[in-house]
């Protein structure tokens, strides 16, 4: 499957991540076409940022809240975003790449164009977000909620899913069939049209009380 990546600027300016980040709160001016290494943040709070054509390599941004903001055109790659606030943010063309996203909160988000690649995300969530045109790819988001999520054209590739609430998700034209997702939550009226391997739909036929018998 084939997504739009980000689309990034030919020219970015290395920016100090603390200063500009402080900066772009007290003026409530946009972050754009920076790049930021081995920067630092923690407990930082700007409601509604607005970050766009930015390459963010190797820094720790850890309970951060960037809540209801929007996010476009930007690379994390090796950092550390465990327990950030993203609720009701929007991410398009975003590339995740080996990041830590542990407790990250995509509540009520909006991800088009997103990549998950070599992450960890475990205690995630993504109740009622939106996910469209998404990779999750060789990523562990076990014991994530994925509560009441619309999903829509998106690749699961060698994903720990285990454990994950999947309760009234929209699942149509999901393919489980190579990720993992025992002891997974699924509501039996959301399924249609999910798809599952043959040793999965057992598994979920025996949680939803189904014996299954072999002649």
């Amino acid at each position: 499957m084939e997504i739009y990546m980000p689309k990034m600027p030919l020219c970015m300016q290395q920016g100090d991540l603390p200063d500009v980040f402080q900066q772009a709160k007290e003026q409530e001016e946009p972050i754009a076409e920076l790049s930021f290494s081995q920067g630092e943040l923690a407990g930082f709070a700007m409601r509604a940022p607005e970050i766009s054509g930015c390459l963010v390599e190797n820094c720790r941004l850890t309970e951060c809240d960037f809540s209801r903001g929007s996010v476009s055109d930007v690379v994390f790659r090796g950092c550390d975003l465990s327990n950030c606030r993203f609720e009701g943010t929007a991410f398009k063309r975003v590339t995740f790449l080996g990041c830590k996203l542990v407790g990250a909160r995509f509540i009520d988000g909006y991800l088009s164009d997103v990549s998950f690649e070599g992450c960890s995300g475990k205690y995630s969530s993504f109740i009622r977000a939106s996910v469209q045109r998404c990779i999750f790819k060789e990523s562990s988001f076990d014991e994530s909620s994925f509560t009441e999520c619309a999903f829509s054209n998106i690749l699961l590739k060698d994903v720990d899913l285990n454990r994950c609430d999947f309760m009234y998700a929209q699942l149509a034209g999901v393919d489980f069939s190579k990720s993992s997702i025992s002891a997974s939550y699924f509501e039996l009226t959301k399924l249609k049209g999910a798809i599952f391997s043959e040793e999965q739909a057992v598994m979920l036929a025996k949680n939803l009380g189904i014996t299954v018998k072999n002649d």
